[in-house]
């Protein structure tokens, strides 16, 4: 008689339904996943590369999409940061922070930011843990 052990991996695929993937053990069930597909990934949507004039809020909303494999992590906070001096600008409240929780789609939009009064180039950065991107932004 011969027995043989089964892994079964639900995965949820939102609105998708479910996918059920079974492998035997030590034999794959045709399917590897990349080191970048399974490290979180923030990615850009709206706001990169804008120019306003000092003192004036940018047109865009930082916008950014929280995800794992194409996946949306909902719930997630994620902090939008840009310098304290120099070039920079600020959020609501007149804080150059501001945290925003990803939707059920991953998605968070930063509130509107607003130029200093600095001319030049201005990096905000949005982070979550060690999962980070940059927006390019300038100022006249």
């Amino acid at each position: 008689m011969r027995f043989v052990y089964q892994e079964v991996i639900t995965l949820t695929l939102g609105l998708a339904g479910l996918v059920t993937l079974v492998g035997c053990a030590g034999n794959s069930a045709g399917y590897t996943q990349s080191g970048e597909e399974l490290t979180p990934q923030i990615t850009l949507i709206e706001g990169d590369h804008q120019t306003t004039a000092i003192n004036t809020p940018f047109a865009t909303p930082l916008k950014i999409r929280f995800n794992k494999n194409g996946m949306a992590l909902p719930g997630h906070v994620i902090n939008f940061y840009a310098p304290e001096t120099g070039p920079s600008g600020t959020f609501k409240d007149w804080t150059n922070t501001v945290s925003v929780e990803t939707d059920a789609s991953g998605y968070a939009t930063a509130p509107i930011f607003t130029a200093n009064g600095n001319a030049g180039s201005v990096i905000v950065r949005a982070w979550n843990g060690p999962y980070s991107s940059e927006f390019h932004l300038t100022i006249q």
